[in-house]
């Protein structure tokens, strides 16, 4: 049976598994790209998520309990 997976020993000691020494350090991620998107600020990302969640659509009929 491989070890793949990090381990703990008896005493609590880390057994490094495999994946350290398959995935090289710092490449295990993939970049995303970035969007620029200059038409929306946010405030107006806020303000479309209020009108959201305080319309018919989305609110959830607890959230004016308190």
């Amino acid at each position: 049976m491989r070890n793949e997976y990090d381990s703990e020993n008896d005493n609590g000691e880390i057994i490094p598994g495999e994946w350290r020494t398959v995935t090289p350090e710092n490449d295990c991620f993939v970049a995303l790209p970035r969007e620029v998107n200059t038409n929306l600020c946010p405030e107006d990302t806020r303000n479309e998520l209020v009108e959201y969640f305080l319309s018919d659509v989305g609110s959830l009929e607890w959230q004016y309990d308190q």
